[in-house]
């Protein structure tokens, strides 16, 4: 019997919006031939407790999933593209190595190679076990990842093999303190946007490293002992230093904070960001 939140759901119209990075993942899979499900069928819909299939589960973490927002995605198995046992292990080996683009995974229901199925959470410390949900990949994502473009925004492609080779520790650019919530903290993004676009662009020279390194060092201190001004100068130098970097650090950055991609133009919006994460004029 359906539980009372379906229900509810059905009276408020039953609506269904994907979570940011389940909606990603599912576009970057569905473009390379896979078959990626989101939508609840009934065995999800009238399911008690409801899960993360739903628009309205019982089952969020590590808070409440919002309303209305399905939380989870099925990924089929498809002749002639990598299989559902290597994509699971790449997508694995990549939340052990903490990529960035992984973060938001709060679990994963696979099936090896021998039709064995397993399920692995991280809610937070790993925990591995024998699963019932067998022959496709399930990944379910935590709730306070629902809006993030944290998939989109860091490049990362488990169906790439340098998938594992962009990471960043949270206790090298940790949250600001107050920011329970990564997907709707402005400041956070912005950070972890230029972070990822300084090591997507792998900047070579001598020069360009030490560059890079005041700036890492600035976006890893608290928000509060940073001001404008400095975090516009590390980054200016950081590009000038190498040129190539530019359009990467740029859209990155004009991604998180919705302006035209352009070198000038994302330099004049950090310096125009204060630390609640709105747009200066």
């Amino acid at each position: 019997m359906p539980s009372q939140a379906y229900y509810d759901w059905i009276a408020k119209g039953s609506p269904f919006t994907l979570a940011l990075p389940c909606r990603d993942l599912q576009k970057l899979l569905q473009g390379a031939g896979y078959t990626v499900y989101a939508y609840p069928n009934n065995d999800h819909l009238f399911a008690e407790p409801p899960e993360d299939h739903t628009p309205f589960s019982a089952t969020g973490w590590p808070g409440t999933n919002a309303f209305g927002y399905g939380h989870a995605i099925d990924i089929m198995p498809h002749s002639g593209l990598m299989s559902i046992d290597a994509l699971a292990r790449n997508i694995i080996a990549a939340k052990h190595a903490n990529v960035v683009g992984t973060q938001w995974i709060k679990y994963i229901n696979w099936t090896d190679a021998n039709g064995k199925a397993h399920h692995i959470s991280w809610q937070p410390t790993e925990v591995t076990r024998d699963s019932a949900d067998a022959g496709h990949i399930h990944i379910s994502c935590r709730s306070d990842y629902t809006r993030s473009g944290i998939v989109l925004m860091s490049g990362w492609n488990p169906l790439e093999d340098n998938a594992m080779t962009i990471s960043w520790d949270d206790d090298v650019i940790p949250a600001p303190a107050n920011a329970a919530d990564h997907d709707t903290n402005p400041f956070w993004t912005v950070k972890t946007a230029i972070a990822n676009a300084l090591y997507n662009a792998r900047l070579a020279s001598n020069a360009s490293r030490a560059n890079e390194d005041r700036l890492k060092e600035l976006l890893a201190r608290p928000a509060n002992t940073v001001t404008g001004d400095e975090l516009v100068a590390a980054f200016t130098a950081a590009f000038l230093a190498n040129p190539s970097a530019v359009d990467a650090i740029a859209t990155a950055v004009a991604s998180r904070v919705g302006m035209i991609p352009t070198a000038r133009e994302i330099a004049a919006a950090i310096g125009g960001l204060d630390w609640h994460g709105t747009a200066g004029n």
